[in-house]
């Protein structure tokens, strides 16, 4: 199932604090190219992200990336929303 297609299932974890639903699709090989997308991003190497609901995020500048606090995913500066997730920054 490619990526787009599943994102959904994802989403509604987030969105409705499925843990169990959210740990099914962390096993899932969407997952892995979501770990492997960021790492190079990152520019550095994980065997895992340590993003769980309530994890690290970036405070809050109109200037920096900021992580959503629903789904961790990192935002552009200056958005009000989740470009992700469509919930909003705070």
């Amino acid at each position: 199932m490619p990526l787009r297609d599943s994102i959904g299932l994802l989403l509604d974890a987030v969105k409705t604090s499925n843990e169990e639903l959210a740990q099914t699709w962390k096993k899932s090989e969407q997952w892995a190219t979501i770990e492997q997308l960021c790492s190079t991003v990152g520019g550095q190497q994980t065997g895992s992200l340590d993003y769980a609901m309530g994890g690290p995020s970036i405070p809050a500048s109109s200037s920096a990336m900021w992580s959503c606090q629903h789904c961790t995913f990192m935002n552009q500066p200056g958005t009000e929303h989740c470009e992700m997730c469509s919930l909003p920054r705070s």
